[in-house]
């Protein structure tokens, strides 16, 4: 039998630019003051988001 095609994963922002529109986040390039968040565990809040 023939195998099936395999799946491309299709990614937000397709194209050949795709990977480069939203590069995955360096750990050395943290946050390194970050608002107080009203409730605990809530993450990063980006001041410039």
């Amino acid at each position: 039998m023939a195998r099936a095609p395999t799946v491309v994963r299709r990614t937000q922002y397709p194209g050949p630019r795709g990977q480069r529109l939203h590069p995955k986040p360096r750990p050395h390039r943290k946050e390194k003051h970050h608002k107080k968040t009203p409730a605990q565990g809530r993450g990063r809040k980006s001041i410039r988001g």
